[in-house]
């Protein structure tokens, strides 16, 4: 949707509100709200982020930040409710698409939020004194805030998936410039491990110490990526696997995308990967290791 660095054009502002059905009619209906409203937004802000630290991953994120962040919601709020969409409006929503990708929160956490925050406002506005008495207009302000939420978590999460892509690009270009292996924190516990170029026998110690960085830095699940591995023999692909088998007894290891080189190597010992979980791809590596149950290791 957007240039890189920069919220969506005022084009593409429009065409998403077009396309969500948000007219001005619902920004006026959503502004009468904000003016009766007003006063309750940084209590609706704190309850909300009371809300967030009970899930243990997010209160550790907040940690040091939670004023800030209650502070910043209370903010965000008078914006919402003031219904004024234009790209400044959706600038500041794609940069919290940003720091949500920087501050490791997975989309589930930000969107199950953004899901929170909208029946929040929906009791504040139900049970207001000054709230539309006829229920055919309470149903519309719903809707028309249920528009303007979808806005805002469409921006949010484009923005994400921007950061996210620009982080593979620099990482899949640092891999192709040294050819070192590289540990790649994906949060909930698994780390990658990216290896590209030629798989040495004389690398093992220089993995071996990627894999224990992995371990150190609290991974529980390490998946090591073959993917970009363009030459192998043997020998080497013996004393890779090897290695990984060493690590599990404290990782749970899995392999994904079996290059065409490690494919090679394994036709004249074919036994070389027996004991280790085979993955067709990195993505179902990475889903499998969010499994609970470790299934028994696959045969080559």
């Amino acid at each position: 949707m957007s240039r890189r660095g920069l919220g969506p054009t005022a084009e593409e502002v429009e065409a998403l509100l077009g396309y969500l059905g948000f007219t001005e009619e619902d920004a006026e209906r959503i502004r009468r709200c904000g003016e009766f409203l007003g006063p309750s937004l940084q209590s609706i802000a704190n309850r909300l982020y009371d809300h967030i630290q009970t899930v243990p991953r997010l209160a550790e994120v907040l940690d040091g930040h939670l004023q800030q962040c209650r502070i910043k919601q209370s903010a965000y709020l008078k914006q919402l409710l003031a219904a004024r969409i234009d790209t400044t409006y959706a600038a500041s929503r794609a940069w919290v698409g940003e720091i949500h990708r920087l501050m490791g929160v997975e989309p589930k956490w930000y969107m199950a939020s953004y899901c929170k925050l909208e029946r929040m406002l929906v009791e504040a506005i139900a049970e207001h004194e000054d709230a539309p008495q006829d229920p055919q207009e309470l149903i519309a302000i719903v809707l028309s805030l249920r528009k303007l939420i979808a806005f805002d978590t469409a921006v949010a999460n484009e923005a994400y998936e921007r950061v996210l892509a620009e982080n593979h690009r620099r990482r899949e270009q640092a891999l192709a410039d040294s050819g070192r292996p590289m540990v790649l924190d994906v949060g909930e516990g698994i780390s990658i491990l990216a290896l590209g170029g030629s798989l040495e026998v004389e690398r093992t110690q220089e993995m071996h110490g990627a894999m224990l960085q992995a371990f150190a830095a609290g991974a529980r699940v390490l998946v090591a990526d073959l993917t970009r591995v363009t030459e192998v023999d043997a020998d080497a692909a013996a004393a890779f696997f090897d290695l990984l088998r060493s690590m599990q007894p404290a990782l749970r290891v899995l392999v994904a995308g079996f290059s065409p080189a490690i494919e090679r190597s394994l036709v004249t010992r074919p036994d070389v990967a027996r004991g280790v979980e085979r993955c067709a791809s990195l993505a179902e590596a990475v889903a499998r290791g969010r499994e609970q149950e470790v299934p028994e290791a696959e045969s080559a």
